[in-house]
């Protein structure tokens, strides 16, 4: 199997200034001034977060963004800020797709409510697509086992995954300042992995 993320040990609490201390601090729901600065240092990933999903069910309203925008930031608060108190930080930057999923599902639930369908995952290249979601999980498992014999670096595969399971932009990644890298720079790591997934599974079933 994979290795779990888990198996990356990470102090989240070293950085007073992290993105990760941010969430604790407003998961108290007494910091105004916290508060302030998750709107400032969010808003762009969780506006391009709610326009990507809008757009997949076919919508590109600017009223209607800026209303599910709201309606993120009303999750962040419910239930004493209870999505912000069970966040547990696993390495660098993964708040941001933790955000970036919570903005996805809040779109997701609004057209869900409405009778609209559940779009479908962003897809992998069309030459690791699978039919199903059980292939999928399938495929899933492969793709971490070829990452664990390649020893490829939990940041490549944060990458990976944020590209292809949360359908972030390789703009969106490299704004990750964890990451340390340019959009051409994520990018390049997106197109290797891909590479070494293909010639890694040529031979197999799948």
């Amino acid at each position: 199997m994979g290795l779990a993320l888990e198996e990356y040990p990470w102090d989240p609490y070293g950085d007073e200034d992290s993105p990760e201390a941010l969430l604790r601090q407003c998961a108290n729901m007494d910091d105004a001034q916290a508060w302030d600065k998750l709107v400032d240092r969010f808003r762009p990933l969780i506006v391009a977060t709610v326009v990507r999903t809008m757009r997949r069910y076919g919508f590109d309203s600017a009223g209607l963004r800026d209303d599910l925008v709201q309606d993120v930031y009303l999750k962040f608060c419910a239930n004493q800020a209870k999505v912000l108190r069970e966040f547990q930080p696993r390495y660098p930057g993964a708040v941001f797709g933790y955000v970036s999923v919570i903005a996805a599902n809040v779109v997701h639930d609004h057209f869900k409510s409405k009778g609209g369908k559940h779009p479908e995952p962003c897809p992998l290249p069309a030459d690791l697509a699978v039919p199903s979601e059980t292939e999928w999980r399938l495929l899933i498992l492969d793709i971490e086992n070829v990452f664990e014999r390649e020893h490829t670096s939990a940041r490549d595969r944060q990458i990976f995954w944020l590209y292809y399971r949360q359908g972030m932009s390789a703009k969106q990644i490299a704004a990750i300042s964890s990451l340390k890298l340019t959009t051409k720079g994520v990018e390049a790591v997106i197109v290797r992995l891909k590479d070494l997934i293909r010639k890694a599974l040529k031979n197999g079933k799948r």
